[in-house]
């Protein structure tokens, strides 16, 4: 038997690049070639040599040794053929096995995204409780501020402090421009210097009438009557320098228009010793009423209330900012535990797509296997055919040779075609590797209907966390509670009655508007 080289009989494998299933081809050394067969056997010389001895004898009604040796030697090929077949089927058959899908648990992959979703639950809850524990001693500190204070309603300030800015520096410019166009006509350089010089007297004006109401104003609805004093005591200092600020500069502007050699400092010095209400021009009018009514509004955004800065009631605001900032970190923990709680989820539906995905991979690899299994056993039974026709035509070559050499007639069986039926080996079968493929098949359609049932458990899971939700922070509140009994001495009786709020839909009521 001819040496086949290992390299021609590299085993099953999967080429690298491509990750396509492959099977190697038939080596040369294993097809029959016709006259290097002839060449080994020496089928002509032996013919001639034989014929002319008249071998065989024409009464001979069986093969001779040469004939037989053909035979032999076609029955080697064909056993090669089928012995590489067999070889090639039994590795795919082995990386079959090894390929076959794994049958996807639901029970399992459900117990890992509950586990995943109470591990979530441990590693916020002492967080939330914190919060929670933060927010109702924030809460219970503004209760106790309103009732101590005689306060019955809700905090009144802006929620956006950049519009009470807006508005504060919104009347600055506004009178800046104003006094500007009264002052234009006695500066030199024009609206410019008149803008320039009437936002340093508008400054003063709004910060008057600011400090006025924000001090004054506040104070005076103070619960306690000391601070009430000091507040109208605030509020009349500040009226009174508000007044006499607008007329001081309007006195300035009849001064500038009828003494312009005068500089700036002798002219307020005039402006001051001189009776602030004779005006002698329109403007100057227009510029007193325009002050007072600048101050009046600056004075109204310092006293408080809804975009302002401050609550009308001294400190309502920082007490109600405090327990809003707390309660603002509790809905952001709420909201990251309900976000960790739903990648929980995702994450365990991405760890069973994946095995999904190599479920399908697996499967179509094993159709891939078996495509090139049947590819190659057709190939050899070609061969095998192959085999057979050269093994028929050097026997009939031998017989040719033999018949025109010898003297006598040569045997009756000459003139029968041979067969080889009895050299020709059974082919390996193809039916194990064709279950292995069909049972792939048919556990990857099991698998993908268990993945469109996870799919609705997943669903179905992620409504039941959003439900209990509020079950959970409310246990989360009780134990907050509990707490606060036992390290602050909360009683019952004060506990917030506020129901709690939806803590799965996304904050829709702004903080100021909610009654703690």
């Amino acid at each position: 038997m001819t040496n086949v080289s290992p390299l021609a009989l590299k085993p099953f494998g999967r080429n690298a690049t491509t990750r396509t299933r492959w099977m190697p081809q038939i080596p040369g050394e294993l097809k029959a070639a016709f006259a290097d067969l002839a060449r080994e056997l020496r089928v002509v010389a032996r013919g001639r040599a034989e014929g002319a001895d008249n071998r065989p004898h024409t009464s001979d009604s069986v093969p001779d040794d040469v004939q037989r040796s053909i035979w032999n030697r076609v029955g080697e090929g064909a056993n090669m053929l089928r012995q590489f077949l067999a070889d090639q089927i039994g590795r795919a058959e082995e990386m079959a096995r090894g390929l076959m899908p794994e049958a996807l648990r639901l029970e399992a992959a459900e117990a890992d995204a509950r586990s995943a979703i109470a591990d979530t639950q441990i590693r916020h809850r002492e967080t939330l409780i914190a919060l929670r524990l933060d927010e109702r001693k924030r809460q219970r500190d503004l209760r106790r501020f309103r009732r101590d204070n005689g306060l019955s309603r809700d905090a009144a300030y802006a929620e956006d402090r950049w519009r009470a800015a807006f508005w504060l520096l919104a009347i600055l410019i506004g009178e800046s421009v104003m006094n500007g166009m009264l002052f234009q006509k006695v500066s030199p350089w024009g609206l410019v210097g008149g803008v320039a010089l009437a936002g340093f007297i508008s400054l003063i004006n709004v910060g008057c009438g600011y400090a006025t109401g924000f001090v004054g104003i506040r104070l005076i609805r103070h619960v306690h009557v000391g601070l009430r004093v000091a507040g109208a005591a605030v509020a009349l200092a500040g009226l009174a320098a508000g007044l006499a600020w607008n007329s001081l500069i309007a006195r300035f502007r009849d001064l500038v228009e009828a003494h312009p050699e005068l500089d700036t400092i002798d002219l307020l010095k005039s402006a001051s010793a001189m009776d602030w209400a004779a005006f002698s021009t329109l403007e100057a009018w227009g510029l007193l009423l325009l002050g007072i009514l600048i101050w009046a509004f600056a004075m109204l955004k310092g006293a408080g209330g809804h975009g302002c800065f401050a609550d009308p009631y001294w400190d309502h605001a920082n007490q109600h900012g405090a327990w809003r900032a707390a309660d603002h970190a509790l809905e952001d923990g709420k909201s990251a535990y309900r976000a960790d709680v739903l990648s929980a989820i995702d994450s365990a539906r991405r760890g069973v797509e994946v095995r999904l995905f190599a479920t399908r991979r697996a499967a179509a690899d094993m159709q891939s296997l078996l495509g090139h299994a049947e590819q190659r056993a057709g190939e050899v039974s070609d061969s095998l055919g192959e085999w057979v026709a050269a093994g028929v035509g050097l026997i009939k070559l031998y017989q040719e040779e033999n018949v025109a050499i010898r003297h006598t007639p040569a045997p009756a069986y000459f003139d029968q075609v041979p067969t080889a039926e009895d050299v020709v080996p059974e082919m390996p079968s193809l039916d194990a590797l064709r279950a292995l493929a069909a049972e792939a098949e048919r556990r990857a359609a099991a698998n993908e209907q268990v993945w469109a049932d996870y799919q609705d458990r997943l669903t179905a899971l992620t409504r039941e966390e959003l439900e209990t939700f509020l079950s959970r922070i409310a246990d989360i509140e009780s134990a907050a509670d509990r707490r606060l009994t036992e390290e602050w001495g909360y009683d019952g009786a004060e506990a917030p009655s506020a129901p709690t709020q939806d803590l799965v839909a996304p904050r829709l009521v702004a903080s100021t508007g909610s009654h703690p």
